[in-house]
């Protein structure tokens, strides 16, 4: 799963690509126009960016069916086992690449 962020317009767009991969889980950030912190999806930014749970449910839109979800849960109770999961903001760990 990407969460893709566009900073080159000055306001951050937010896309989810690759939805239904749940092995894999990063921020792509393109563009440098504004904090990454901007992105409507991303709940925290430190050396990670700590993406909404809720927020994935929303950019996945018609792609989060039950079995969707599911996955979704198996993928964040693995991440929480790993303290990837921020319960405070319900949100999970994703590391930056910039391309």
């Amino acid at each position: 799963m990407i969460v893709e962020v566009d900073l080159s317009e000055g306001v951050a767009s937010t896309t989810l690509l690759e939805a239904d991969d749940f092995k894999a889980f990063k921020v792509v950030v393109r563009g440098g126009g504004t904090a990454l912190s901007t992105a409507n999806a991303v709940a925290k930014v430190d050396e990670h960016a700590w993406v909404s749970v809720n927020a994935l449910r929303e950019l996945a839109g018609a792609a989060a069916t039950s079995e969707w979800e599911a996955s979704l849960e198996g993928m964040l109770g693995y991440a929480r086992s790993k303290g990837w999961v921020d319960d405070e903001l319900d949100a999970v760990r994703a590391h930056v690449e910039r391309p």
